[in-house]
């Protein structure tokens, strides 16, 4: 079908008298197109925008199939993005019947009561797991109890115990569960990780970053069904918040098997990238190198792509493995001695090598890095690749950035590497503290840095980390970008009792800029999705508030009246069902490649 253009932006002549098959009018409508900020209706047909405009714009495409939606003066904006989510983790975990702790991560003394009561009512699990969440180090600190196998084995000694901690980088494990994983005092460190060790070089029980998956590879994958039905639901989750794109971080095999086949059979929702873990940071990744050698592309669908890699460059400061420029302020409670500036899990040769070859592939890396060392040295590592194998369009990301020199900032957009900046870690007061107590006052001009990377030219694309103790609701991290407050209250990023914002926020353009258009350029597709033009996907989201007509500090409280992917309305608040019923995956009857 054949339009013909009358302006430059984006209302089109309808010269073929083609009916649309939706026609939405009266609306108040950001389209992210700087050509054409602003429309008031637009019409669909085949899953795209053929004309965005005016309501006499719209009106020769009216056809007597035509589906006309009167907005009645709501707002509408592009479907939003998430560029760092963890499905494997978090949901799948408790549908395997793994303890969760819900909300704040407890004291030493409740923990404890946890996990007795979880244990008297799971007398049949053969290991006591604890997902993403279970226990923080600076609970401990205040409480003056030292975290490890100890504290475990003086109250459950007689069954295996792993806890994961808020952020996903530290297990907590009792003896037993050592014994069962074979670490003793004889087993040496993973290239990528810790395990921590008392004056006498004997395990205390604390396995960080990639030392984890010493534990972990003992423990039973869940089985294909569970990951489908997880991801499944994950994924109507994601449309009822407003999100149509998706990036997917630290995969494995089995998650890419459950994409597939949800995609081919059921037809995703969501724009998704998908980064498989490089080295065993996490998980275990058996099946990486037939991944690397050519399967991957076995994957890839009308939604999916999973052509990413993404490792920890770095690791966390509460286990003293976030990689400073200068020495930790305080590291006295995990015994790391003075002068202590964390660590890298590559080293800068290995790391200019490794970007090197999966540039050279067009394979995009994520790497997590959460201190200013650990940046510098990636955009040291990706400007060598950049002089060795040309300015690629490969979408190369640094994630995490909770702290970056001024220096640094500039060259994210000369070296075209992506900063994503975190979404919801700020939200937690306890860890932010926890940064500020580890690295020092230095970093809070510095801290989460999101108005000084736009500033300098940055693309930042946003990354919540769910299920890492975090939200995924994208008008969350719009409202924090701007206020720098936790969203819907007076708890500011740095002092829990304070109502003054740390730093400088944005405004609500570069906002939504971050959320839509952003994210689109780093999953490849922004000339598919990330705004309201003609020719793009029909992705977009109605509101219940104009976001340019409130306080900043109301947009988290705004609702999602209806998500519309490629047209199709997956998401409607208004209805008993929100979820379209023609989307309907009836998992009672799910089986390995079969959809019946």
């Amino acid at each position: 079908e054949s339009f013909s253009i009358t302006n430059p932006f984006n209302t089109v002549k309808n010269s073929e008298n083609i009916s649309a098959d939706a026609v939405y009018k009266n609306g108040v409508v950001y389209t992210v197109n700087p050509k054409q900020p602003w429309a008031d209706a637009f019409a669909v047909k085949n899953g795209k925008f053929i004309t965005v405009g005016s309501q006499a714009d719209v009106s020769s495409f009216i056809g007597e199939k035509t589906e006309t939606i009167d907005l009645e003066g709501k707002f509408v904006m592009p479907g939003m993005g998430d560029m760092h989510q963890h499905w494997d983790m978090g949901p799948l975990q408790e549908k395997q019947g793994w303890l969760t702790v819900e909300g704040m991560p407890p004291y030493p003394d409740e923990l404890k009561t946890i996990i007795l009561e979880y244990a008297e009512k799971n007398p049949d699990m053969e290991w006591i797991i604890g997902r993403n969440g279970c226990w923080f180090d600076e609970m401990f600190v205040e409480a003056g109890v030292k975290p490890g196998c100890a504290w475990l084995d003086s109250f459950i000694p007689d069954r295996p115990v792993a806890l994961q901690d808020i952020q996903g980088h530290i297990i907590m494990a009792n003896s037993l569960a050592m014994e069962l994983a074979g670490i003793t005092f004889e087993t040496a460190d993973p290239t990528n990780g810790v395990i921590m060790r008392d004056e006498r070089g004997q395990p205390t029980g604390i396995l960080s970053d990639g030392a984890q998956t010493l534990i972990m590879r003992t423990w039973p994958l869940p089985s294909h069904r569970l990951h489908v039905e997880t991801f499944y639901e994950q994924s109507r989750r994601m449309n009822s918040f407003g999100l149509t794109m998706i990036k997917l971080v630290h995969s494995r095999i089995p998650s890419l098997e459950a994409l597939r086949e949800l995609d081919l059979k059921y037809n995703l929702h969501l724009w998704m990238d998908v980064f498989t873990s490089w080295k065993d940071d996490i998980y275990p990744v058996p099946g990486l190198w037939e991944f690397m050698a050519g399967k991957r592309f076995y994957y890839v669908t009308r939604h999916v792509n999973p052509l990413g890699i993404k490792w920890h460059h770095d690791g966390t400061v509460a286990a003293g493995s976030g990689y400073s420029l200068e020495p930790y302020a305080d590291c006295s409670d995990i015994d790391c001695g003075e002068d202590l500036c964390g660590r890298t899990n590559m080293t800068f040769e290995e790391t200019v090598e490794t970007i090197a070859h999966l540039d050279s592939l067009n394979l995009p890396v994520v790497a997590h890095a959460v201190a200013d060392g650990s940046v510098r040295m990636l955009l040291d590592a990706v400007e060598i690749v950049r002089e060795r194998n040309g300015n690629s369009d490969t979408p190369h990301t640094i994630s995490h950035c909770y702290v970056v020199q001024p220096e640094d900032m500039p060259r994210f957009a000369s070296l075209n590497v992506f900063a994503e900046v975190a979404t919801g870690f700020a939200w937690f007061n306890f860890g932010s503290e926890s940064f500020i107590r580890r690295l020092g006052d230095r970093i809070i001009p510095h801290f989460f840095p999101v108005k000084g990377l736009v500033d300098a030219g940055a693309t930042v694309i946003p990354g919540s980390d769910y299920t890492v103790g975090t939200s995924p609701r994208p008008l969350e991290a719009m409202e924090n970008y701007i206020t720098r407050k936790r969203p819907s209250s007076n708890l500011s990023i740095i002092d829990s009792t304070s109502d003054t914002p740390m730093g400088k926020g944005i405004t609500l353009e570069q906002a939504i800029q971050i959320l839509t258009m952003n994210c689109a350029q780093v999953l490849g597709r922004s000339d598919k999705t990330g705004s309201i033009e003609v020719g793009k996907s029909a992705d977009f989201v109605i509101l219940g508030q104009n976001l340019f007509e409130i306080s900043p500090e109301k947009i988290s409280e705004t609702e999602v009246f209806k998500t519309v992917f490629e047209g199709e309305a997956v998401f409607d608040a208004s209805k008993e069902n929100p979820y379209n019923e023609k989307l309907h995956l009836d998992i009672g009857k799910l089986e390995k490649g079969c959809f019946c």
